[in-house]
């Protein structure tokens, strides 16, 4: 299954709460959604990639999600989270990754937080997604 924008607006309103994590420091803010589904990332460096990749959603949250990628992607890179919509143009959402842990079968826990729409066919739409700096759940709109 495809992580769509409008599965993205359904599982960000849904109340989550924060699981503690055994003997280490969580920094989370906000809920995580465990999940299976399949997304696409656009590269905006060559530290990433040259081409669009296809990921595996791991969770997903108000302030970011967390995937599974054969790549270790540099800390502080951005790229776009490419959304599906409907007979319309995609969503992509700018983010950022925040963290990356090696996995036994070779991949790579990647960990992004996101920080704002960058184009959506609806200039008002908005997400409500938590703020990168202040933590606070705010109205993402479209950069202009």
């Amino acid at each position: 299954m495809q992580l769509t924008a409008s599965l993205l607006r359904q599982l960000v309103d849904l109340p989550v709460e924060v699981e503690p994590v055994a003997g280490g420091s969580d920094k989370r803010r906000s809920g995580r959604l465990k999940m299976e589904l399949q997304a696409t990332i656009l590269p905006f460096s060559e530290r990433i990639s040259t081409q669009n990749l296809m990921i595996a959603v791991r969770d997903i949250s108000r302030g970011g999600v967390s995937f599974v990628c054969k790549h270790r992607l540099p800390l502080g890179e951005q790229f776009g989270l490419v959304l599906p919509e409907n007979d319309a143009q995609p969503v992509v959402i700018l983010c950022t990754i925040a963290y990356w842990q090696p996995l036994t079968s070779g991949d790579f826990a990647i960990g992004a937080r996101f920080c704002r729409v960058l184009r959506s066919n609806d200039a008002g739409m908005s997400l409500l997604l938590e703020d990168a700096i202040s933590g606070a759940i705010t109205d993402c709109r479209v950069a202009s």
